[in-house]
């Protein structure tokens, strides 16, 4: 690693949330993708996949932290998603290639809104939600259309989403 790890992306977005311009959101983005594909390549599940378990140094890279949980080669690991990281499933299921994706995209929601999806809201109330397919409105964030394919599991690899984050830079880039 580069420089201290000051920050928790978490907290960095908490602090200073309405200064990061979208550019350095969706390459954070990428940057995380990019790792997470690197993982389920070596199969590897980080199964809690989110902001808080994700590092900034002094130049602002992202590293993924916390694999004590994760499943490695099939060997289950012993974490499982926060609730608004977790993919609706039975409690006794696996993590899986679609349970870090799922997380991804409310990973990415945090990144977009310096929130967490459906922050007002108790935990059981956001389980209920999920469940049924309800999550929260994506109409005016940047990238609310991958936000939504990772959380209806329209993506079936990280490199899917990978794809498609390159489409948005480069279309921010153009502008």
């Amino acid at each position: 690693m580069q420089g201290a790890l000051d920050y928790t992306l978490r907290q960095y977005l908490e602090t200073q949330g309405s200064c990061i311009s979208l550019s350095k959101r969706l390459g954070w983005a990428y940057d995380i993708a990019v790792a997470l594909h690197s993982l389920h390549a070596s199969n590897v599940i980080h199964a809690d996949l989110k902001p808080e378990n994700i590092l900034l140094d002094e130049s602002y890279k992202v590293y993924l932290i916390d694999f004590s949980g994760s499943w490695i080669d099939g060997n289950s690991g012993s974490a499982m998603e926060s609730v608004r990281f977790f993919l609706p499933r039975d409690m006794d299921s696996d993590s899986t290639v679609q349970t870090d994706i799922f997380a991804f995209g409310s990973t990415l929601y945090e990144i977009m809104t310096g929130t967490q999806p459906y922050n007002d809201l108790a935990d059981e109330t956001v389980e209920e939600l999920f469940q049924q397919g309800e999550f929260p409105s994506l109409d005016l964030i940047p990238c609310g259309q991958i936000i939504k394919e990772c959380w209806t599991g329209i993506f079936q690899s990280v490199n899917d989403v990978l794809f498609a984050l390159q489409r948005v830079q480069k279309s921010v880039s153009v502008r």
